[in-house]
């Protein structure tokens, strides 16, 4: 179904047309806000100590979930950019 839309968005741009959901009327293009869990944290942040006692941020914090296959070294300067040190992780729980 996606590859359909996007085949179909191709032929729209080559016929001169705009692409499923491109909106060049100013009074019609506005943001949708999209329903978050947590919207606040995404917007602001959490201060470090903040993040520790959050147990779905602690997780996403000291492990390294979204990066697999990378090298070590890789994993190292994460820490040392991000200032905490990784936990290994058997099952990831999120």
């Amino acid at each position: 179904m996606l590859r359909r839309q996007l085949f179909d968005d191709i032929d729209a741009v080559r016929q001169g047309r705009d692409p499923k959901g491109v909106l060049r009327d100013p009074s019609r293009n506005h943001r949708i806000v999209l329903p978050s869990d947590h919207r606040e944290y995404f917007l602001n942040g959490l201060p470090m100590a903040e993040l520790g006692k959050e147990p779905k941020w602690e997780r996403l914090l000291h492990h390294f979930l979204f990066h697999a296959g990378q090298p070590d070294w890789v994993k190292r300067e994460f820490e040392a950019a991000a200032g905490i040190r990784l936990k290994h992780m058997e099952i990831i729980d999120i």
